[in-house]
């Protein structure tokens, strides 16, 4: 059986969210294959048949990015290209970046309130499950974004499940 054709976009990431897909999605000559994650649905959207240069106002931010190669669907590639113009990477590595802090607040806020887990501790074993690199994503700034962030919706959480605990002993009684 021959192998197919596969068809690659270059993308430009923060850091982390290069570890992440690292640590998440199976890569095939050397692509990521996001093909079945919503993930896709946003590098499809960007696909352009034309070659943008790099706007000089983006250039500092753009070029701290990490280029990745992802995988896209041979009907994309025909009908929409495979570029993807600066601007928009940068737009997309800024979602993906608050999407994988969101996440990661929410796996430590989970791990203190739920797990018992002092918050610190909860971060850094967050961090070292990752596998991140200082310079991808480190203590210090996730810490500072879920103090920022977080701490009214750990105060709800904290809230709720004693409210919780309270209407199950009541019931019990």
């Amino acid at each position: 059986m021959a192998s197919k054709n596969i068809h690659k976009v270059k993308v430009r990431v923060h850091p982390a969210v290069h570890r992440q897909l690292e640590n998440n999605f199976a890569k095939k000559q050397g692509a990521y294959d996001l093909r079945k994650h919503f993930y896709y649905k946003l590098i499809s959207a960007g696909l352009t048949r034309q070659k943008v240069a790099v706007p000089s106002m983006l250039s500092k931010r753009y070029d701290k990015l990490k280029e990745v190669e992802i995988q896209i669907t041979s009907w994309d590639y025909h009908h929409y290209g495979d570029e993807i113009t600066p601007v928009y990477q940068v737009s997309l590595s800024k979602y993906l970046y608050e999407e994988l802090l969101y996440n990661a607040c929410y796996q430590v806020l989970l791990a203190h309130v739920y797990g018992l887990i002092p918050r610190d501790t909860a971060i850094k074993e967050y961090l070292l499950n990752s596998l991140f690199e200082d310079d991808e994503l480190n203590y210090p700034a996730l810490r500072k974004h879920y103090q920022r962030h977080w701490m009214e919706t750990e105060k709800a959480f904290k809230n709720d499940l004693a409210e919780m605990v309270i209407k199950s002993s009541n019931k019990g009684h």
